[in-house]
């Protein structure tokens, strides 16, 4: 399974966003935001890859996670319960022991890389919440631009 092309789209929206907060809010919060941002980032491609090599390389996991894929909106929308099911059973398997039945040193260190992202980016959200945005900058922005219309002072 290859990372659909949203996620390459939701990769570049992130930092174009994340260019912007660094030009109109404070460096502190620019930066939470953008470590956010890549971790989730971060977190989307790997359960992607995680799922591909256990599918893959380990069948009988994958089946018992209840096989699972990238649904279409379409899927999705039909009936999101096996979606939502097979989402949780990864994390359990990702946060649970199974994986070391497997006695594969490539699936564990993935699952180790993957439990790093999740920690990392709750941390880092957590930092968020507690950071003030100052939006000093846009402000200033802001009133710069008041009057200017197409660079011609109205």
């Amino acid at each position: 399974m290859q990372a659909a092309k949203y996620l390459y789209v939701l990769a570049a929206g992130s930092l174009i966003f994340i260019a912007y907060l660094f030009s109109v809010s404070s460096f502190l919060y620019a930066l939470y935001a953008a470590i956010v941002s890549i971790a989730v980032i971060a977190h989307l491609f790997l359960v992607i890859y995680l799922i591909s090599y256990l599918r893959r390389f380990h069948n009988e996991a994958w089946v018992s996670l209840g096989c699972p894929s990238l649904p279409t909106s379409a899927e999705l929308s039909a009936n999101p319960l096996p979606f939502v099911l097979s989402g949780i059973l990864t994390m359990i398997f990702i946060f649970g022991a199974e994986y070391k039945s497997f006695n594969d040193n490539r699936l564990n260190r993935l699952i180790w890389l993957e439990r790093f992202v999740i920690l990392f980016g709750i941390v880092a959200s957590i930092a968020l919440s507690n950071t003030p945005p100052n939006w000093s900058h846009a402000t200033k922005f802001i009133e710069n631009m008041d009057g200017w219309a197409g660079g011609a002072r109205v």
